[in-house]
């Protein structure tokens, strides 16, 4: 496409030439952009098959957990787990309404996803515990069903990662005006 610009511009298809580069850029933004949820996507999923699986060896020996750390502890842990797991389905269902760019760097990509992660672990973990304490939900915790009570919670808040700001989105603003001030100064 860039190619086909760059010969219609020497034959003096300006017009036509300008198309073909408009063609070419949008589809170079477009690969950018799949690039950059790939690489988000692999990070979000990785970590939420890990948890995942810890989550699932934690339920295994729970017993045993239990009786080490107390239950209070463990269903915190747990639902924690939940909340991070949740956190990676709001990053999925979320992705195809966004438009990363590659532009940034692969490693803050991956950042930005691992941060995500575990915004919805710790969000699980202070919700599951305002459960747990009685600050929020104490009719239907103190109805028996805490702990069921404080996984669902953990679950429900690890959406809360997308109310995160985007580290990546924060980055380009810091770039995009650092030229401009410098602009301005000369």
């Amino acid at each position: 496409m860039i190619g086909e610009g760059v010969a219609r511009a020497l034959d003096g298809e300006y017009e036509s030439a300008k198309k073909s580069l408009d063609q070419a850029r949008a589809y170079i933004d477009a690969r950018n952009v799949e690039k950059a949820r790939y690489w988000q996507l692999c990070t979000a999923c990785t970590l939420g098959v890990i948890f995942a699986l810890w989550g699932l060896v934690l339920w295994s020996l729970r017993d045993h957990a239990i009786q080490s750390w107390g239950d209070s502890a463990f269903f915190l842990v747990l639902a924690g787990v939940a909340g991070s797991i949740r956190a990676v389905l709001s990053m999925i269902f979320r992705m195809g309404n966004s438009s990363p760019t590659s532009e940034a760097p692969k490693s803050l990509h991956i950042l930005e996803a691992a941060s995500r992660v575990l915004a919805g672990y710790f969000s699980a973990l202070l919700a599951s515990g305002a459960v747990q304490i009685g600050l929020i939900l104490s009719v239907v915790a103190g109805s028996g069903q805490l702990h069921s009570v404080m996984l669902v919670v953990g679950l429900a808040s690890g959406a809360s990662e997308r109310l995160a700001p985007s580290i990546i989105a924060r980055v380009e603003s810091r770039t995009a005006e650092r030229p401009a001030k410098k602009g301005r100064e000369q």
